[in-house]
């Protein structure tokens, strides 16, 4: 039994199954790119696990351009997270050349290549980091991550007539 099988038959047992791939969609670093699999393994139709992938993938982008990036900036000062913060935001300007030096195409890049470590939420403290305007980058960010979508599901679907 893969990995996919058995975390499936966990969820299966505690939440519908819409609510926990909008929830695990949501997760930093799982995003859609194990969502999207994950509700195939659930039964879901490729649209549906598509949809409700999105869906939730894309709901903290928001939150983290309009109130985490401030509210980090606030715990700088603090000894303890202040160390984790600049760790963290030393692995995001690492990955912040695509960015720096495309702009706009560049964060769509880098949210739609679905790699680990790309994705909205690296794109969206990417976005904050470099002041770049909230609305604006949340519609790339968005298109970018439909973008990554298309390609999981298009890549699961033929992974899963192979088998």
């Amino acid at each position: 039994m893969s990995f996919f099988d058995n975390l499936a038959n966990t969820i299966e047992l505690l939440l519908p199954k819409e609510i926990a791939i909008i929830v695990l969609s949501m997760l930093p670093y799982f995003e859609l790119k194990g969502a999207i699999p994950l509700g195939i393994s659930l039964g879901m139709s490729y649209r549906e696990s598509f949809i409700y992938s999105l869906i939730g993938s894309f709901l903290p982008s928001p939150i983290i351009i309009f109130v985490v990036t401030s509210l980090l900036n606030n715990l700088k000062s603090n000894p303890s997270y202040g160390r984790f913060l600049e760790k963290y935001k030393k692995r995001v300007r690492n990955k912040k050349d695509l960015v720096k030096n495309l702009g706009y195409l560049g964060l769509f890049i880098f949210v739609a290549i679905p790699l680990p470590g790309t994705g909205v939420w690296t794109g969206s403290f990417l976005a904050s980091i470099f002041k770049m305007e909230k609305k604006k980058s949340m519609l790339v960010i968005f298109l970018g991550n439909l973008c990554a979508g298309l390609i999981i599901t298009f890549l699961s679907i033929g992974i899963h007539k192979m088998i």
